[in-house]
């Protein structure tokens, strides 16, 4: 996931985020009462890739929420940009403005948890017989599938798996203070994002505290739960038809052994079942009439001594 082979050189950006921030100025309907943010604006451009984000993200939140008139949406602003200054696509770190809510929210959690990784193994270099660079390349076949809603799952899984093995063995107070830098690293730039507050979900609740909920509104918070609960709940519903498919398979199982058992009962012949070890488990009436035993007397001994006279045994032992 090397993003700086791919991005272009400053300079280059410079006249974009030029015209970009002429033009978010120009859409604010009272300068007078944004002069700090305008000030932002214009130095933007300036500055490197990630404060220019930053600096977007501020204007956005700005222009979508607290704008008279409210004459954008987020997607709508988002739209005109992508539409007046196509070359915006030409750095990565903007690119999660104009993916589907499912891949930004995988594209943020992929970023996070590689940030991590990345910590981890700078601090306990090659340690851990290679754990972590599984967990690296883990990363890089999930985020082939950055679009399947069930990719964030995974990844909550595999956050709470890395931090449960640095925990084992390198202690919980270290694991937690590298997540929690990493977290405070991550949301310095990406805190202003509709989907942000789902990184709340990664967090393992060994560590999750008030600060990490502090930068998020009530408003995002009560979202995330609902969309968790309703996400809960259709598990609980596959759950179920799981325990229901295996109530019906338990129930043909047992009709099954019922009518097995009505067969070999009934036969004629002698019927002896063994295990795998060679000792007999089920031996049928017909066997009681044949060799004079009943099945309790034979669970667990071989058919030779079972069925074969152990004078004759020994004779065959001593002709070998």
């Amino acid at each position: 996931m090397n993003k700086d082979a791919v991005r272009p050189q400053a300079d280059t950006l410079t006249p974009l985020y030029k015209d970009l921030f002429e033009f978010l100025i120009s859409c604010l309907s009272s300068p007078s009462n944004t002069q700090q943010l305008i000030q932002l604006g214009t130095k933007a451009p300036g500055k490197d890739a990630e404060e220019v984000f930053n600096t977007y993200l501020l204007f956005e939140k700005y222009l979508t929420s607290f704008e008279q008139g409210e004459v954008f949406t987020r997607q709508s602003l988002r739209g005109s940009i992508r539409q007046r200054f196509p070359g915006i696509l030409q750095e990565p770190i903007f690119n999660i403005l104009f993916v589907s809510e499912t891949a930004q929210k995988n594209i943020l959690a992929i970023e996070f948890l590689e940030s991590f990784l990345t910590a981890v193994t700078d601090k306990f270099g090659r340690a851990g017989d290679g754990y972590f660079d599984r967990k690296m390349k883990e990363l890089m076949v999930l985020q082939d599938r950055m679009g399947d809603a069930e990719i964030f799952q995974k990844l909550q899984v595999l956050s709470f798996e890395a931090f449960k093995f640095v925990s084992s063995n390198y202690g919980q107070p270290l694991a937690g203070k590298i997540f929690e830098k990493t977290y405070d690293t991550f949301s310095s730039r990406y805190k202003e994002l509709e989907f942000f507050p789902y990184m709340i979900t990664l967090i393992p609740k060994e560590i999750v505290d008030r600060e990490h909920l502090g930068i998020f509104t009530q408003a995002q918070i009560e979202q995330v739960f609902l969309e968790k609960l309703a996400e809960s709940e259709q598990l609980n519903i596959a759950l179920d038809q799981k325990i229901k498919e295996n109530e019906r398979t338990q129930k043909l199982l047992r009709k099954n052994e019922i009518m097995l058992s009505g067969v070999i009962s009934s036969a004629l012949d002698a019927i002896v079942i063994i295990g795998e070890m060679g000792h007999i488990m089920h031996w049928n009436k017909a066997a009681i009439e044949i060799f004079g035993y009943k099945e309790e007397e034979v669970q667990g001994r071989t058919l030779m001594e079972t069925i074969i006279p152990f004078s004759y045994q020994y004779s065959q032992d001593h002709v070998r």
